[in-house]
């Protein structure tokens, strides 16, 4: 023995050398293979003083309880058990964390395989542990580690065992909550009513009958109706919070009071262990009642610097039931009870400061559970004093030591207030009850409005991320705004007055204070400011389009102080001195934007009055020329975006008859095309698309006439010649291609420039009528050929592929009944020849815009077999050969980073084809007429199906969770269309390769957070050919996947397959058999 100690001692040296280690590894292996070598391992824990040796010792059991338990003689296992136990218990106060936890963790593995036929006395063994301090943190540590391992989903044991071990110990679990909550209360009485804080004999060893009291003691209960809530603030608080008529609980002071360690570290394993089991057990009279609820809210009052880790314990705890939506029959009594002492909790943390960061988060998410939850029940209650509530709501929320945990508070506030405007209608005692609560709602509004300030808060705000931006281009500092004026929005809801009263007093303060202040700093803070107070009446705008004659007057001088301002800012170019300028100029267009539907209103009413009419065109006009004046080179992207998105809202909108022969928009079309050369693609389109508008979409309201079509036809015609005349002549002259000159960078530019313009262009109408589309094509179809004979000379060049393809789709998209299936079918088989599997290899090879400019193409596709009325099916045989035999093929064969770009697309090309299509593969008569007989025949058709269900199935195993995500889709789509797994052509060809691959991934877990989407596919094959599943796949899935497994391991995982019956059973009999095919697999390894 000496000398095996000495070789695990040496194994552990970290400088022994390779081969001595190997050595030394095979002296160990050896002592392994025999079967008693546990019993002088046994010895060998006993007397070791080593750390390293105790580990290795405790893995040896651990790895015989996990691998050989099964194999040992009941005698054989009952030594291990009592050794294991009693050594722990003896050595319980010598023995590190680690060693102690291994050991524990030992214990219960074997209660996991032993309990409770060969060891029935295992809780009663556990509760006994009650002589020393050290016996009960072993106790509540095993019962804690039990808890754990009893509930967990780890396949150690197999699926029925799991479910016997987690109903056994539901009976025991009242006996031993039962026991902690007496300890609990014991504890609380003993130090913070009697004031005993002397658990420490004088010999240093815990006292335990110190505590240990039963919880019916007389002499502790009595007066216990009158125990004091820990933790009141001194500092007295108004009398008139407490105005409810319920008890509250005795103040007292406790900050001199300290609990010992060796309690306070039995009352966190009990706290823990609560937790633990409030995550699971039902929550039924036998569980918890209020007595218990009591004992748990006691310490989570404890919130003092040497105490606040109970508190925070027991705070989990409370919101573990919270959370649960907790309705026992006394609810109510309990309901306000749990109110009692959340309101002293708050009057205590509204007025105390450095209490800890957890402990406030623990009772900032109990308040939100108690708002979500609760408060319509607490409500119900006649003299539940939702008023002082609030009162002391918005004190801790005012009181908060950080910006974030203010932030918090504010997610609790939207949903208290978007509680309020669900019930507001109800009766019209409600909305009084609710109108009551204004006083409390104004000041509410003034504190999140010092808080989301400035110039009154720079200091807290600076702590929010202003720079970095997230993928909806938000910044911490966005989103804190963004939460601020949803608030503002719901507060509006209720109190429409108030908000817009606060609103303009903030606006013009912060407009004067801009002009005025001497410094860039303080200018620049009530920027700041000012673009919060817009982004709020840009939420409130619906305020302002109801009662519009009443409120019109106070609403235009509104928008033109807006406007004022926006001017003031464009003209002096204000947006150039800053990031902070330029979101201010942004939200001042946005906020102009949001009141587009009162422009719409005053609009149509002044239709039928000329002078009316002159006023509101002179107003629009002004604010068009606002809007031109943010397409300026020297103004950013995302400002041009905003007053580009301003016009569009205008043209597309408003719609105003006459603002084609407005000078400004004149003026300013005659000089756009110069201007608009440099800009990037995204503003470019956005901007045309907002003056197109004018051409093609009728005034409000207003029906044009057929002449008054060919008009803005020609008008249209006249700006696009402006420069398409340029890009025409230039791709057509004689030598353009054999003269080089398409490969120069101004050609290159004008195309790129030219079919940008006319994307953008098609994108305004695609969702317009047939007159506007045929405006459109009548005036693009002249540079149609030329455009299409683009693609040969430039196939290589990604950029400019790129920007044919884009006008293509959108070509396709918007225009394609104008242009005729025809010229669509000649269109794509040329660019099907020229996209020939070569080109399709190189481009996945290619940098991004070759892959880019590939998945326009193939959303082209895409578009044409979105088309359901059967038209398309000449061109159908086409692009299925197509998608299969060159894209699947070429692009799939290697991994390259362009497969991943483009890959979501093609699944998408694919699912379109099936699912609008699907009659293409189970044809009437029809539908074989109007197919070509030369290209394709039945069992052609049911081949391509194949290919596109194997091309699928390809998918499950890649790693894009994406597509995998939209294949499952597709699939259960499919199956609703066609009844796609009762296909004859499924159950031949598919079902088998289905089934392995889905089996396959569920077996190694591979898509876990997939498992039951993929378990529904599983049913629905198995549902749709139930015979086939068990006569043929099951013997076929045993012999594949369990071919090592006992006769009886092979009839329990039989069972659960052959005993599918319905979604439930399936999903339940899945994960079952995961777990046992797990276990089983890891006991036969050995």
């Amino acid at each position: 023995m000496d000398n095996i100690e000495n070789v695990i001692i040496q194994c552990f040296d970290p400088t022994l050398p390779p081969n001595k280690k190997a050595e030394l590894d095979n002296v160990l292996n050896e002592f392994l293979k025999d079967n008693k070598s546990y019993q002088k391992v046994e010895f060998l824990l006993k007397t070791t003083a080593n750390e390293n040796v105790r580990f290795y010792c405790l893995n040896i059991f651990e790895d015989y309880i996990a691998t050989r338990w099964h194999y040992f003689e009941v005698d054989d296992r009952l030594e291990i058990r009592n050794f294991i136990f009693n050594y722990l218990k003896d050595n319980t106060s010598t023995l590190s964390r680690l060693i102690l936890n291994k050991g524990i963790k030992i214990v219960v593995n074997i209660a996991k395989k032993d309990w409770p036929l060969e060891w029935p006395e295992l809780f009663p063994d556990l509760l006994k542990l009650n002589n020393s301090f050290d016996e009960l943190r072993l106790s509540y540590s095993l019962i804690k580690t039990i808890n754990e391992e009893f509930t967990s989903s780890r396949e150690d044991i197999n699926a029925s065992r799991k479910i016997e071990l987690k109903q056994l110990l539901l009976e025991y679990v009242p006996m031993i909550i039962n026991r902690m909550m007496g300890l609990l209360d014991n504890i609380y009485k003993e130090v913070f009513v009697m004031n005993n804080v002397s658990p420490i004999s004088a010999n240093g060893t815990f006292e335990p009958n110190s505590f240990l009291l039963s919880p019916g003691t007389p002499e502790i209960n009595n007066g216990f109706n009158n125990l004091p809530v820990v933790g009141i603030s001194p500092t007295s608080y108004s009398s008139g919070i407490n105005s409810f008529n319920f008890q509250s609980p005795v103040s007292t002071n406790i900050n001199n009071i300290n609990m010992d360690q060796q309690r306070k570290e039995i009352c966190a394993l009990i706290l823990e262990n609560l937790n633990q089991f409030f995550t699971w057990i039902p929550f039924s009279k036998e569980y918890i009642n209020s007595n218990y609820l009591n004992i748990i809210l006691n310490f989570a009052q404890l919130y003092q610097d040497n105490l606040v880790d109970l508190g925070i314990l027991a705070m989990s705890c409370i919101n573990e039931i919270f959370s649960k939506n907790y309705v026992p029959t006394q609810f109510i009594n309990i309901l306000l009870d749990v109110a009692s002492h959340t309101f002293e909790m708050l009057k205590n943390l509204s007025v105390l400061r450095n209490i800890d960061g957890t402990y406030l988060e623990k009772f900032t998410e109990h308040l939100g559970l108690f708002i979500t939850q609760h408060l319509k029940r607490a409500e119900s209650y006649k003299d539940f004093p939702i008023s002082d509530f609030l009162i002391l709501f918005l004190n801790y929320t005012t009181t908060q030591s950080d910006i974030y945990a203010f932030e918090r508070c504010l997610n609790l506030w939207y949903s208290l207030l978007e509680y309020f405007t669900d019930h507001i209608n109800d009766s019209e005692k409600e909305k009084m009850k609710i109108q009551s609560y204004q006083p409390i709602m104004a000041q509410f509004t003034e504190q999140l409005f010092l808080k989301a300030r400035f110039t009154s808060n720079e200091y807290n705000l600076k702590a929010f991320n202003d720079k970095t931006e997230d993928n909806e281009y938000q910044t911490e500092l966005d989103h804190f705004i963004n939460t601020c004026a949803n608030i503002v929005l719901k507060l509006s809801e209720l109190y429409p007055e108030c908000i817009l009263q606060k609103l303009l007093a903030l606006y013009f303060n912060d407009f004067q204070h801009m002009q005025s202040e001497s410094t860039i700093h303080a200018v620049k803070n009530y920027a700041r400011d000012m673009k919060l107070t817009l982004q709020c009446f840009g939420q409130i705008a619906y305020l302002f389009t109801t009662e519009f004659e009443n409120n019109f007057n106070s609403t235009l001088q509104l928008i033109q102080q807006f406007m004022n301002t926006l001017s003031t800012c464009m003209e002096n170019a204000i947006y150039l001195k800053g990031n902070t300028f330029n979101k201010l100029c942004v939200q001042l267009y946005n906020t102009i934007r949001l009141q587009v539907h009162w422009l719409v209103k005053w609009h149509l009413l002044s239709q039928n009055d000329e002078k009316s009419m002159k006023e509101f065109m002179e107003f629009l006009n002004s604010i068009v020329n606002l809007c031109i004046l943010g397409f300026n080179e020297k103004c950013s992207d995302i400002l041009m975006s905003a007053s580009a998105s301003l016009l569009n809202s205008i043209t597309s909108t408003v719609r105003p008859s006459k603002l084609l022969i407005q000078p400004s928009i004149q003026g300013y079309l005659s000089v756009l095309n110069n201007q608009s050369l440099k800009w990037p693609i995204p503003v470019k389109q956005q901007i045309y698309s907002a003056f197109v508008n004018i051409f093609t979409l009728p005034g409000l309201n207003q029906s044009p006439s057929e002449s008054e079509w060919i008009e803005r036809t020609k008008a249209l015609n006249q700006f696009i010649e402006q420069f398409g005349n340029v890009y025409y002549n230039q791709i057509n002259q004689e030598n353009f291609v054999s003269s080089m000159a398409y490969m120069k960078e101004d050609s290159r530019l004008l195309i790129i420039h030219t079919l940008t313009i006319f994307s953008a262009i098609l994108k305004s109408v695609r969702e317009e009528s047939s007159n506007s589309k045929t405006v459109v094509f009548e005036v693009l179809k002249k540079y149609l050929p030329s455009t299409f004979n683009l693609l040969q000379p430039y196939i290589n060049d990604g950029e400019i592929l790129l920007s044919i393809f884009d006008f293509l789709l959108n070509l396709f998209d918007s225009l394609q009944k104008q242009i005729g299936l025809p010229v669509v079918s000649k269109t794509v088989n040329m660019f099907f020849s020229i996209l020939n599997e070569n080109q399709i290899a190189t481009i996945m090879f290619g940098d991004k815009k070759d892959a880019d400019a590939l998945i326009k193409f193939i959303q082209l596709l895409t578009i044409l077999t979105e088309d359901t009325s059967k038209t398309i099916y000449p061109l159908l045989p086409d692009i299925i050969s197509y998608s299969i035999n060159v894209i699947f093929k070429k692009c799939f064969a290697n991994e390259t980073p362009n497969l991943e770009r483009i890959q979501y697309s093609y699944y998408e090309l694919i699912e379109k084809i099936l699912i609008n299509q699907w009659r293409y593969f189970f044809p009437n008569s029809l539908i074989k007429s109007m197919i070509n007989k030369n290209t394709n025949t039945e069992q052609d058709h049911k081949n391509e199906f194949i290919d596109f269900l194997n091309i699928i199935l390809y998918s499950f195993k890649c790693k894009d969770i994406n597509c995998i995500k939209k294949n499952i889709n597709t699939l259960n789509l499919l199956n609703e269309k066609c009844n796609l797994f009762s296909q004859d052509v499924f159950k031949e060809a598919l079902m088998v390769n289905y089934l392995d691959v889905l089996f396959e991934i569920l077996l190694n877990k591979s898509l876990d957070f997939l498992r039951d989407d993929i378990i529904q596919i599983v049913y629905l094959i198995i549902s749709n050919n139930f015979m086939l599943f068990t006569s043929n796949y099951i013997p076929h899935l045993l012999s594949l996947k369990c071919n090592n497994f006992s006769e009886n391991q092979l009839n329990i995982i039989n069972n659960y397959l052959n005993n599918i019956k319905d979604v439930q059973s399936c999903t339940e009999n899945i994960y079952i058999l995961v777990n046992d095919y797990y276990y089983f697999s890891r006991i036969n390894c050995h």
